[in-house]
């Protein structure tokens, strides 16, 4: 018997609208116990829409650049790396060691989906693809190891039964006992988005599920963005952990602090 720690992920507008829960204001760790294969662990990560009558908080942008290539990683890149990929958003799922896929992603699409998301996923695929070296991510018919389904989000209690009411996007990953994630299943909300909110959900969720569980506020134009945004581009800082997470020198179940020790001897 293990439990499933469920971590919940969520975006949302500036000010405390219903249902919203800011990080490092107030936490909410759900705990399923569940039985499930020995050694096997879940996490999940949601993401809720902004309402659409939100009052506006002004922010702060912080920038950085990340390095080419030869001249090692920016520092800041390194610090974000230990917020996104060391810990989970309300702890739980993420406890300081790194989860990543060791194998390919193999995707499989089912509902509705419009051209526009499926254009919006072959995107998402595309960038993946140009950042990570170690392993491939593609659309497949068959096999696959990611469901993802753009379907109506009174319907995502029936296809995951963890699902946490009023998230407009979700996704669940399971990994095995050395932090290797093998399954994963994403959930797209068909109505209640526009198409660009849609985009951003298709690219937030897919990209949580490569194990970069965690939220910050640091970086509005980031993916990985705390409040509620319409970013639908990898911001350079975002490219920088992808790459970090699947370099051939880390491991899945690594510490995160012995995997900075090894970023920061190499190239970046």
């Amino acid at each position: 018997m293990v439990a499933a720690i469920v971590a919940i992920v969520v975006a949302v507008s500036g000010g405390d609208g219903p249902g919203t829960t800011l990080a490092g204001t107030t936490s909410t760790t759900v705990t399923t116990t569940t039985t499930v294969a020995p050694t096997t662990s879940t996490a999940t990560t949601t993401t809720t829409v902004a309402p659409t009558t939100s009052t506006t908080v002004a922010t702060t942008t912080t920038t950085t650049t990340t390095t080419l290539p030869g001249s090692g990683y920016d520092p800041a890149a390194l610090d974000y790396f230990r917020e996104i990929a060391g810990f989970s958003e309300f702890g739980g799922s993420g406890n300081g060691e790194l989860h990543r896929w060791t194998g390919d992603l193999r995707i499989a699409v089912y509902g509705d989906p419009t051209l526009e998301d499926r254009t919006t996923l072959a995107a998402v695929l595309d960038d993946l693809n140009g950042i990570i070296d170690t392993i491939e991510v593609t659309v497949v018919a068959s096999d696959s190891n990611v469901d993802v389904h753009f379907v109506p989000v009174d319907d995502f209690a029936s296809i995951e039964p963890g699902y946490v009411e009023g998230n407009m996007g979700y996704v669940y990953i399971w990994w095995d006992g050395d932090g290797s994630i093998y399954s994963g299943r994403v959930l797209i909300s068909t109505t209640g988005l526009t198409p660009d909110e849609r985009a951003h959900l298709i690219r937030e969720e897919l990209t949580q599920g490569l194990g970069l569980l965690n939220d910050s506020w640091d970086y509005s134009e980031s993916i990985f963005y705390q409040g509620w945004t319409n970013v639908t581009e990898y911001a350079p800082i975002d490219r920088a952990i992808i790459e970090m997470l699947y370099r051939p020198e880390l491991s899945a179940g690594m510490d995160i602090d012995d995997a900075l020790t090894v970023l920061a001897g190499l190239d970046g």
